[in-house]
């Protein structure tokens, strides 16, 4: 049996360096840009226009950059780009529902 307790921790600073260079990359530029769009696509406070906002978000541009950030990621990893396509196809649905 695996006893974890014992292990010291150890940072993989090269998953810690590919993780900030995605979000200082692609992440924090393109949120910033979307949200602030979105709040001029769909201006107010109402709850119908939060609605509406989160609506748009969560099915329209979700399903176009979670496959995105999922596939930079696994090509900053290393991964034949050939697989990537098939490896977002195999987990777009999970990764979709643990989103929403």
């Amino acid at each position: 049996m695996h006893d974890k307790k014992n292990e010291k921790f150890q940072i993989d600073w090269g998953q810690t360096g590919r993780f900030v260079s995605l979000n200082m990359m692609l992440a924090a530029p393109t949120l910033h840009f979307w949200y602030k769009w979105l709040a001029r696509a769909i201006p107010g406070t109402t709850t119908w226009a939060v609605i509406k906002r989160v609506v748009v978000d969560e099915f329209l541009f979700t399903p176009l950059y979670v496959p995105a950030l999922m596939g930079m990621m696994w090509t900053m990893e290393g991964i034949d780009l050939y697989r990537i396509p098939t490896m977002i196809s195999d987990e777009f649905w999970n990764v979709m529902m643990a989103e929403w």
